[in-house]
């Protein structure tokens, strides 16, 4: 197989920043990234948060879907696999996703040039500049995370940075 990692500029964790125009961009470590399914995965975690409520904290549980969410910053005491006894898939997804955080008086107007943001759900997940995205606001009505795909991190970051450049300076 062709290696093409010579043809992206990767992004450098926490070095790159977006910062003007009433936000900024970075790209931030989570700890741990769990993904847990299963048809009573929602009941199990009944305190996870969905679009647009805020997420506080070192550790919380987002809705991905019915059946998935998604724990951010805890390790999760149940080794990966499937768990016949509850029902639930347990994968590991910190490798998984890149996770950007948008902040400042205009972050909501650079996202809503990537999508259609303001029909409530359960769900974190949004398509996002064309990508599928959790999306979710954190610790205050204008700081807001996105984890994506690893292998969309370089294009998404590409996305944020033309909106940015886009919006209006105050």
């Amino acid at each position: 197989m062709r290696d093409d990692r010579s043809n992206w500029t990767p992004i450098r964790k926490h070095e790159a920043q977006i910062d003007g125009h009433g936000v900024k961009v970075g790209q931030i470590s989570a700890e741990h990234q769990v993904l847990i399914s299963g048809p009573t995965v929602c009941a199990a975690f009944p305190d996870s948060f969905g679009w647009p409520d805020i997420a506080a904290g070192p550790f919380y549980t987002l809705f991905v879907r019915r059946d998935r969410v998604l724990l951010v910053g805890a390790a999760h005491s149940e080794p990966e696999g499937w768990h016949s006894e509850t029902g639930r898939a347990v994968s590991d997804a910190t490798g998984a996703y890149e996770v950007f955080e948008v902040s400042g008086k205009n972050a909501r107007s650079v996202l809503d040039q990537g999508g259609e943001l303001h029909a409530p759900s359960n769900s974190v997940a949004r398509l996002l500049f064309g990508f599928g995205v959790f999306l979710y606001r954190y610790e205050s009505e204008d700081r807001y995370r996105i984890h994506v795909a690893r292998a969309h991190g370089q294009a998404l970051w590409q996305s944020l940075e033309g909106a940015c450049n886009a919006v209006d300076a105050p």
